[in-house]
């Protein structure tokens, strides 16, 4: 009995501290906010896709980071102007201000 409290108390405290080291990334919010834009143009999607996630992955090499950032913006940039529509132009524009104000 002893000891299936302490493993109840040990199965808490950690459930505790896995929901204590979850941060949500911003990147990952950028990329699910944009995804439900995908069907406007699907190749101007995976471009912002892929520009984004190499910029991550060279965020050590600043110089090259940034220009695949600005890449990126430059297609959610298109996607807007393929959409037509007021609402998702202003909805492109807050992601992209947001990736403007993105820290890599």
């Amino acid at each position: 009995m002893f000891a299936v409290v302490i493993l109840l108390a040990m199965i808490y405290v950690s459930s505790r501290i896995a929901k204590i080291n979850i941060r949500s990334d911003p990147v990952e919010e950028i990329m699910r906010d944009v995804r439900e834009y995908a069907h406007i143009n699907g190749i101007l999607y995976r471009e912002f896709n892929s520009n984004l996630h190499m910029a991550v992955e060279f965020k050590g090499h600043v110089d090259i980071s940034h220009k695949l950032l600005e890449r990126a913006i430059h297609n959610l940039e298109e996607l807007g102007m393929y959409s037509k529509n007021e609402e998702i132009m202003s909805k492109l524009n807050a992601v992209i201000e947001r990736l403007h104000n993105l820290k890599m």
